[in-house]
């Protein structure tokens, strides 16, 4: 447990950035060693995506002033989980397991500095917002990947695959949409926006399972899905879309779309 490895007065101490290379240093070694010594994929992801909350919180426990704090742990929990159901649960190819830890280790540290400005940006506004949240919008849309490749892989009835992947996307779709003001309440718009969209990708993924598509382009195109509904609803609440941002997005879609059409064997 962290809060035996490290006394309480020491903790205290250091240095805020500090403590975000102890967390980070940490969650990469457990991601690591569970991948190592194989132990049980689902099991793993929750005891990682744990620690990720429980580092996140001990780091920033002085400035923590509002509940809604707990609401910025979504992405850091579901990045650390579907990063190792990733790495541990697909067959990937050799490089990409050696280097995984880097890179995992890299976005987790990420992670630690998006969540400390969110958590600033509860009370009060400040410049690096907008960057934090372009950042966090691309690691949602990594752990989206992340987490649509790993239920992809598992080929699961079309019903199970269909209720997995909405559940996955309802979580990830609200942060994000929450993200955009982290000051406003929690309002019946903000709910009914996350369900209706993520009822949108729980149905996509269910029409997928009846398609002969390779699981990494059935998700491929689930995230491109994805991108191109929270990308244009966090524009719609911010009062920013217009069409040519709405045709930014949909072509992505589409695009994508079409490359799983052509390369789908349907004989």
């Amino acid at each position: 447990m962290p809060v035996l490895i490290f006394r309480k007065q020491f903790w205290k101490k250091l240095d805020k950035r500090v403590k975000f290379v102890i967390g980070a240093g940490f969650l990469t070694v457990v991601f690591l060693v569970g991948n190592l010594t194989g132990r049980p994929v689902l099991k793993g992801a929750l005891f990682l995506g744990f620690f990720c909350c429980l580092f996140m919180t001990l780091s920033l426990l002085k400035e923590i002033s509002s509940p809604r704090f707990f609401l910025i742990l979504i992405l850091p929990f579901f990045f650390s989980f579907f990063s190792f159901c990733f790495v541990g649960g697909l067959s990937l190819p050799l490089d990409i397991l050696v280097f995984s830890p880097f890179f995992f280790g890299l976005g987790i540290y990420s992670m630690f500095l998006i969540v400390n400005i969110f958590n600033i940006s509860l009370g009060k506004m400040i410049p690096l917002f907008r960057a934090a949240l372009a950042a966090g919008f691309l690691f949602t849309v990594i752990t989206a990947l992340f987490a649509f490749s790993f239920l992809m892989f598992l080929r699961l009835s079309f019903l199970k695959n269909g209720l997995l992947c909405g559940l996955v996307s309802f979580p990830l779709i609200f942060q994000a949409l929450f993200l955009v003001d982290p000051k406003q309440e929690i309002n019946k718009r903000l709910l009914i926006l996350s369900f209706g969209l993520s009822l949108m990708l729980g149905e996509l993924s269910l029409a997928i399972s009846f398609w002969p598509v390779v699981p990494i382009l059935g998700a491929l195109f689930l995230v491109s899905v994805f991108y191109a509904l929270v990308g244009i609803n966090q524009l719609y609440l911010t009062h920013r879309l217009n069409r040519r941002r709405i045709i930014e997005y949909a072509s992505i879609a589409v695009i994508v779309l079409i490359l799983m059409t052509v390369s789908t064997r349907w004989g």
